[in-house]
């Protein structure tokens, strides 16, 4: 379907092909500040989204869940095309480590403006550390800590 914003803009954008896809095209990897409001608002993405058509194909659920096609026509007539049965990230075609502390890093830069103190701490030790679950581990009990305590109920 053609990207539209409803209730929820950001989910729109997140399940959107033509959002994703243009997305991509203008600003590189997903991050997750590419679902925010004023992301989604970017004026140069309809354009672009305009030229992104998205065709069901059946063929595809018999290859595989997920499996997608993609095909990119340029103005000057070459044609680039690639074929994906199994997208990254999911069991069977894991995300390499360096991938898995890339997402990491993003989601302690964007949830970093909620807790800055958590999120310095957490690219300190990102930037010496090799393992994406330690660093992880590191921020979410940074988060624990500098979360407000509330009484507990008797």
């Amino acid at each position: 379907q053609p990207f539209a914003k409803r209730a929820d803009p950001r989910i729109d954008a997140m399940y959107n092909l033509q959002y994703c896809v243009a997305s991509a095209v203008l600003r590189g990897p997903c991050r997750l500040r590419h679902f925010d409001a004023a992301a989604i608002d970017d004026p140069r993405l309809a354009p672009v989204m305009r030229r992104i058509h998205v065709t069901p194909d059946p063929a595809l659920a018999a290859r595989r869940l997920l499996a997608t096609d993609v095909q990119a026509r340029m103005r000057d007539g070459r044609i680039y095309e690639k074929s994906v049965d199994l997208a990254r990230g999911m069991p069977g075609n894991p995300l390499s480590e360096e991938e898995l502390m890339d997402k990491v890093r993003d989601c302690i830069a964007y949830g970093g403006a909620l807790l800055p103190a958590a999120a310095r701490e957490c690219s300190t030790t990102a930037s010496g550390s090799s393992s994406w679950r330690e660093v992880a581990h590191r921020y979410v009990t940074s988060l624990v800590a500098s979360s407000p305590r509330r009484p507990r109920a008797s």
